[in-house]
């Protein structure tokens, strides 16, 4: 049977084009580390590619709320820590005071030390995290504390997303944590300047009392709180390299097997066109052109 020549260049330059194609698949692969550039280059491995895709942005929107929260956190952890050393000292002063052998001018004194220690508590009380008031409930543009102690904020929570319907309270309102205690401070300063030792030693100093139970007990609630943001945020961050890895291995190209491939085909290509110089007339070459 005779074969049609023309038949057979077809099907060289056909062969020919469809290796060419593969080395430049493969010369691609390499410059770029991706085994997958469009769907059709592997349809299950791409669908694969955009669900990992998607739970990798899910895991990083968890990891900047629970970071985000931790961060909020230390700086209340922290405010509430110099608020309890604040009415600890507090209640040392109060306790001084309640001593009946103690002068008129010492209790002056002490009112004057009290006095500075109020307001440092009301800057603590308005201690900020970034352009937000830590302790004002959800006005937190709002400042919660006047001078004299008062509350301008509210008590509302606030909240943060740190997985699938997991939600921290990542606040205490200003007026849970230091309402006693700015009750008890203006308490005590009146019973200084009144000089009334009765009440120094007992009214006064269960009211401190309470104010520093409260500070303690806000801090306590908010340390579990921080524990617990810091535990997500840690396991988000192990989610995270997990499906790093499995969005790298179906993604990325796979460097000595695609230097194999390559180096196969540049072989079978050089063949192929040897044979085909040999088998037809070398004007092929021009045809290919």
């Amino acid at each position: 049977m005779r074969i049609n020549p023309n038949v057979v260049a077809a099907r060289f330059v056909r062969d020919l084009r469809v290796r060419e194609e593969n080395l430049s698949k493969y010369h691609h692969q390499l410059s770029s580390g991706r085994r997958i550039e469009w769907p059709s280059d592997d349809p299950v491995a791409a669908g694969e590619s955009l669900r990992l895709r998607a739970a990798l942005r899910e895991v990083d929107r968890y990891m900047n709320n629970s970071e985000e929260a931790r961060s909020w956190l230390e700086v209340a952890d922290s405010a509430l820590n110099e608020a309890i050393a604040t009415m600890q000292r507090v209640r040392e002063l109060n306790v001084q005071a309640a001593n009946g052998t103690l002068s008129t001018d010492s209790r002056k004194a002490v009112l004057e030390e009290v006095k500075e220690l109020s307001n440092h508590l009301v800057q603590v009380g308005n201690s900020m995290y970034g352009d937000r008031y830590i302790f004002a409930g959800q006005k937190t543009k709002t400042m919660p504390f006047d001078t004299a102690g008062g509350y301008h904020g509210d008590d509302g929570t606030l909240l943060r997303e740190i997985g699938p319907g997991v939600r921290l309270v990542i606040n205490v309102p200003g007026d849970q944590a230091f309402g006693s205690a700015f009750a008890a401070l203006a308490d005590l300063q009146a019973a200084l300047e009144a000089d009334d030792v009765g009440a120094l030693g007992g009214s006064c100093l269960e009211k401190v009392d309470k104010g520093l139970t409260d500070l303690l007990n806000a801090r306590t609630k908010l340390g579990g709180t921080l524990s617990r943001a810091e535990m997500s945020y840690y396991r988000l961050k192990d989610d995270r390299y997990s499906i790093s890895k499995l969005l790298s291995d179906t993604e990325d190209v796979d460097m000595a097997e695609a230097i194999f491939r390559l180096r196969t085909e540049e072989n079978a290509y050089r063949t192929a066109l040897a044979a085909g110089a040999h088998i037809i007339q070398p004007t092929i070459l021009d045809f290919l052109r």
